[in-house]
């Protein structure tokens, strides 16, 4: 969010360019998807449609895990909210915009520590998103200096972050583990892109990464409402079986990515443009 909007000049064109941009990368990739778990839903499972708001989950205005019919979407209603953050931020001056982060990073924290209970609004989930714009602009600032000794420390802090993360994850806790793990490695891999060129192959599952990100519960559902992973498991197989979902589920990604969700949104924003 910081590199796509951080060249983005003040005012409201630059708003609309970027939200319907936005909108239309979540919502584009995540309506198939929720039409096919829903559909795996009547048919095994009629009973949970009655206790979830299935208008909610269509849009995207529902954080409640549990009651949504993709599980894993509800991160997606904080990202449109970020989006909302990075979307009226483009009414400053780009020199302005960083403190909009920042302040945004403060009241979370404070909200964090002292009240026990997670508010969407000034979520922690905020200072998380905050970390995020902070390393681009620290990468950038700093990509003439980094050496492999300063990798080295990154990897060091991510891995010991991780291990926290699993003992500790809860609150503002989980902004210094699993945040600063998430921190480190994307400062990661923005050192490594000035070193070395990823294959095309391999940056094509990276681009296929959102509708993985949708697409792998639908699939664990589907495998574990047949029975086909118990039938599996029976057989000994289980191992064998699941490494071949794994693989199968990446694949699919890829050529939804590639011959769905790509095609379609970039068809949409040439309309809308």
């Amino acid at each position: 969010m910081a590199q796509s909007s951080g060249g983005l000049s003040v005012g409201l064109d630059s708003v609309k360019s970027f939200a319907i941009k936005r909108l239309l990368r979540v919502y584009l990739g995540f309506w198939p998807m929720f039409l096919l778990m829903l559909l795996l839903f009547v048919v095994y499972q009629p009973e949970f449609l009655s206790t979830g708001n299935l208008v909610l989950s269509f849009l995207l205005l529902n954080p409640v895990q549990e009651q949504l019919i993709i599980p894993p979407a509800w991160s997606l209603t904080y990202e449109l909210y970020f989006y909302l953050i990075i979307a009226l931020s483009l009414f400053l001056l780009p020199k302005y915009r960083l403190w909009v982060v920042v302040v945004m990073f403060l009241v979370s924290a404070v909200s964090t520590l002292l009240s026990d209970q997670d508010h969407f609004f000034i979520s922690y989930f905020l200072m998380e998103f905050a970390l995020g714009y902070f390393v681009y602009g620290f990468a950038n600032r700093l990509k003439n200096y980094i050496d492999i000794k300063s990798a080295l420390v990154l990897v060091s802090l991510s891995m010991a972050a991780f291990v926290l993360w699993g003992i500790l994850a809860v609150g503002v806790t989980r902004v210094l583990t699993a945040g600063l793990f998430s921190a480190c490695l994307l400062h990661l891999l923005l050192l490594e892109t000035r070193q070395l060129i990823l294959p095309v192959w391999l940056q094509k599952f990276g681009d296929a990464s959102y509708t993985l990100y949708l697409l792998h519960m639908i699939v664990i559902n589907a495998v574990m409402a047949t029975g086909m992973s118990q039938w599996f498991k029976d057989q000994g197989l289980a191992l064998v079986f699941y490494i071949t979902v794994v693989v199968l589920t990446v694949l699919m990604s890829l050529f939804l990515y590639t011959k769905l969700e790509k095609p379609v949104y970039k068809s949409a924003v040439k309309k809308l443009s």
